[in-house]
């Protein structure tokens, strides 16, 4: 059972939002994501989807994009990113939503083999150009929530199955550009998580300044699917 890892497919298979525009490399990117996912994952691997699955911007409006995920081989764990408004509210609405393939980290982990998965989605530590230091606080503690209600599940899990690797999920980079730390890693270090994977950086100046690799006993892993030439990476196995 290996583990792979792939962000930011930006899927749009009604074809109302072309990633073209983004750069040459964006396209016909589904077909360059399945070509390298059925050529290298089979059916008993693990593929976690942290972010920015669908431009759909309602759940049934999603539905071809996630069929689309669910025909590929493995068993896929997802994660909301900032560009998922079709993620619907409601827990319940969200996993009847999802193909069986599908399991989603939402204040929740889960168990799949023999990885236990938690984490959340993030959010910019430093002001943008439309956000204050004050809305980016007020993200951040709800975040900071979502993630400790994420952790709250891992905890019992763990302590009755104590052999299990902890993987964290996010969709933003858990710290600054440039930087290897900040108050989500704490977290996920604390609870000893193997590996973290996060996706959301597009250009070539942030993959290169973001930081990658081992962080205090976690392998980060920035995992955006143009950074990945859009080839799931292996992270286990």
């Amino acid at each position: 059972m290996n583990l792979y890892a792939i962000a930011d497919l930006h899927l749009s298979l009604s074809g109302e939002k072309p990633m073209d525009i983004f750069g040459d490399h964006w396209k016909n990117h589904p077909e360059k994501i399945e070509k390298a996912w059925r050529s290298a994952i089979h059916p008993d691997d693990i593929v976690l989807v942290p972010g920015d699955i669908s431009w759909a911007t309602k759940p049934s409006h999603a539905l071809q994009d996630l069929e689309w995920i669910h025909a590929l081989p493995g068993t896929k764990i997802i994660l909301k990113g900032n560009h998922d408004y079709w993620w619907p509210k409601s827990q319940r609405k969200l996993t009847e939503l999802l193909p069986p393939s599908m399991q989603a980290i939402r204040r929740n982990a889960c168990k799949v083999g023999p990885y236990v998965f938690f984490g959340t989605r993030g959010g910019d530590l430093v002001p943008l150009r439309q956000a204050t230091e004050e809305e980016v606080r007020k993200k951040t503690e709800k975040e900071l929530a979502d993630l400790a209600a994420s952790i709250e599940e891992l905890k019992p899990i763990l302590r009755d199955e104590p052999e299990l690797t902890p993987v964290a999920l996010f969709h933003y980079p858990p710290f600054e550009l440039g930087k290897d730390e900040s108050i989500y890693t704490d977290a996920i270090e604390a609870v000893g998580a193997k590996h973290c994977v996060y996706g959301h950086l597009h250009t070539p100046e942030e993959h290169e300044q973001s930081f990658q690799g081992d962080g205090r006993g976690t392998i980060y892993h920035l995992v955006s699917a143009d950074s990945l030439d859009f080839c799931p990476i292996k992270l286990v196995g």
